[in-house]
């Protein structure tokens, strides 16, 4: 099996290649030793802020394709891993955000934007401010 290199004009394409172990591509995982209860939280707390409810987090707890949330679920049981969402939860909350675009009261307006302080009035000159 041939690799590209920049000058070769008959390299194999990636998607076409076999996987190897030093493929930067390939995904492999492996056995992390530590407190589990706290990376639980971490992984918990990094969810939430990422905009997850607490719902979500047990749901994809449950599914097996989520597997760093079900292999806590294994290993640590659905009570214990429901009390770090709730907990993690209360303590950090869930950034939230709801977009919503209202055509039917449409109302242009301008929009004024100036500097603030710290910036000198020669930086206002070059800029034509």
């Amino acid at each position: 099996m041939r690799h590209h290199h920049e000058d070769d004009s008959h390299a194999v394409h990636p998607s076409l290649r076999p996987l190897e172990p030093e493929h930067p591509m390939s995904l492999e995982g492996g056995v992390v030793f530590g407190d589990t209860d706290f990376m639980l939280r971490c992984l918990v707390e990094e969810l939430l802020m990422a905009g997850l409810t607490p719902d979500e987090l047990r749901r994809m707890a449950r599914d097996g394709e989520y597997q760093g949330l079900h292999a806590a679920l294994c290993a640590m049981g659905q009570t214990r891993v429901d009390g770090v969402i709730t907990e993690a939860a209360s303590r950090v909350g869930t950034c939230t955000l709801r977009v919503v675009e209202r055509h039917d009261r449409f109302t242009p307006a301008t929009l004024t934007v100036h500097a603030s302080a710290g910036v000198s009035s020669k930086h206002h000159r070059t800029q034509g401010a």
